[in-house]
């Protein structure tokens, strides 16, 4: 068998594997393609602000109840902290606002669930 025959004779097999590696390849592209235009929605942008911002606040009243024991100025340096990043909340608060009832109602019950806001709701205790 001449080179040119085993070239001849492999070639169904090569364009058998070329063909696979197309689909196969087109297929994740699609994929890579519709995963990265999800994106976030409106509703996962405001709660991740929440999120900070509540354990932000967290950390601070925590710091201040620890300090307060011996400093009792604690709290009013902490209810300063407070807010000052409390401006950034009504930027948000305008922002649920805006949303439709529907998904200001599941955003509310998202909130409601997340285990930061059930932290939260135990230092007011």
């Amino acid at each position: 068998m001449t080179a040119t025959g085993v070239v001849r004779s492999a070639l169904p097999v090569v364009e058998s594997i070329m063909r696979k590696s197309a689909f196969v390849g087109c297929g994740l592209l699609l994929m890579a393609f519709f995963i990265g235009c999800g994106g976030q929605t409106e509703e996962d942008k405001i709660y991740a602000e929440m999120e900070k911002f509540s354990n932000d606040m967290i950390k601070i009243l925590e710091k201040a109840q620890a300090e307060a024991k011996t400093n009792p100025q604690a709290m009013f340096a902490a209810m300063g902290e407070i807010m000052a990043s409390a401006k950034k909340m009504e930027d948000v608060e305008k922002r649920v606002k805006a949303l439709p009832k529907d998904r200001q109602d599941a955003l509310e019950k998202r909130v409601k669930e997340s285990s930061w806001m059930k932290r939260l709701e135990s230092l007011k205790k």
